[in-house]
């Protein structure tokens, strides 16, 4: 994606990447992976910026899902069924 919009709008424009939860996680992956060269080398990413909001950490979010089931059962039903299931 990031490549088609330099690819659409040259290298006038440098998109800015807003992320979220899980797209924050891909956005690390894509910068792990673009950033340096075969040959550990600074890239130059043609980006304005990137912004991650309450974003997954590259470790997963394992412990903290295990963390709310162990305090408490009803709690973490209630996010899985708000979040995942879409009920309220």
């Amino acid at each position: 994606f990031i490549q088609h919009v330099i690819s659409e709008e040259g290298n006038q424009l440098k998109p800015v990447i807003l992320s979220h939860s899980f797209g924050g996680l891909a956005v690390m992956k894509y910068l792990e992976k673009n950033l340096f060269d075969t040959s550990s080398n600074p890239v130059e990413i043609p980006l304005g910026g990137v912004v991650m909001m309450c974003s997954v950490p590259p470790s997963g979010n394992g412990r903290m899902t295990q963390r709310f089931l162990f305090r408490s059962l009803r709690d973490s039903w209630k996010i899985t069924a708000g979040l995942a299931l879409k009920k309220g």
